[in-house]
């Protein structure tokens, strides 16, 4: 069995926290089915369903030792994952560290997400909400949402490094087959799955609008609320969350461009769909019920009053 090194490197809303599910879960499996060791942190809770970050903050510290990445296992293969990975690329994709880990690895393999625009537009804002504290409109948001451009010039660092494997896949076709995805690229005859349908889930337009005014008053307070009912509430739908037609329209006359770029350097089945004109959606869920409220009362009031 090859001795590879394999990095799931996200990025953002593309199911990252139900692979850690799926990893840190099955961590043993993993290294007894397949020889992979999967490092985890003493605060990782994505076993549990819970949130998580992956373990790719390892990784980070000192990528370019072989002796560190392999966690003194020099005869397993390794796995990282955690969207840190392509946020802070600078911080391990150069020369020098792809080539220290090639003398070890004898493969070194990327499995990369994408989504489609207005996907990725809505779950970055709810992101931008939950977990950043940002308390503006969409249409404010989308004025400086620029990330298909990082995502461009990610792919094409990778593509400047012949001793990577990159794999990618569009997160939008393929939702409901993550875990399949994460077997056929550890090359695993085993599908491994986790009783955590939802990890992170999105908000409702409710939720949304009530974590936007508790922002306005703390700050940076997701854990306030929206971590809590996400966790407690999994299986509630989230809101897709639109700007009006005429910031889509600059929106798409400013990244088609990119777009057609990125889609140049990714196989064409699974080619970024960038719509002109933004489908009509669902009537937006703009009432709390009561398990919510609930969750206000018992988690977040508590909180406030020791503030």
């Amino acid at each position: 069995m090859k001795r590879e090194l394999f990095l799931h490197v996200g990025h953002g809303k593309t199911g990252s926290s139900y692979i850690q599910s799926i990893l840190s879960t099955h961590r043993d499996k993993l290294k007894q089915d397949l020889s992979i060791l999967y490092p985890v942190l003493n605060s990782d809770r994505s076993a549990e369903g819970k949130i998580s970050s992956g373990n790719g903050s390892i990784f980070l510290k000192n990528p370019g030792s072989v002796s560190h990445v392999t966690r003194g296992d020099y005869s397993s293969s390794t796995l990282y994952s955690s969207e840190f990975l392509f946020a802070l690329e600078k911080n391990w994709l150069n020369r020098k560290n792809i080539t220290a880990l090639s003398e070890h690895y004898e493969g070194i393999n990327v499995l990369f997400f994408v989504r489609n625009p207005d996907e990725m537009l809505s779950s970055s804002y709810q992101q931008a909400v939950k977990r950043s504290g940002y308390a503006g409109a969409m249409d404010e948001y989308i004025e400086h949402f620029n990330f298909f451009r990082s995502v461009e010039v990610f792919i094409k660092k990778i593509l400047q490094h012949p001793e990577i494997t990159l794999s990618v896949y569009n997160y939008s076709n393929c939702k409901k087959e993550v875990s399949r995805v994460l077997a056929r690229w550890l090359n695993s005859d085993e599908v491994y799955s986790v009783p955590y349908p939802v990890v992170n889930r999105s908000l409702t337009y409710a939720e949304l609008v009530f974590q936007q005014e508790v922002n306005k008053v703390f700050g940076k307070s997701g854990d306030l609320f929206s971590d809590i009912v996400c966790e407690q509430l999994p299986d509630l739908k989230a809101d897709a969350i639109k700007p009006s037609q005429q910031c889509w329209a600059e929106f798409v006359s400013r990244t088609q461009k990119t777009v057609d770029e990125i889609n140049s350097l990714i196989p064409n089945s699974q080619a970024l769909r960038l719509e002109h004109e933004l489908p009509i959606g669902c009537e937006p869920q703009i009432s709390l019920n009561v398990d919510q409220l609930r969750i206000i009362a018992q988690s977040m009031l508590p909180k406030l009053m020791r503030i």
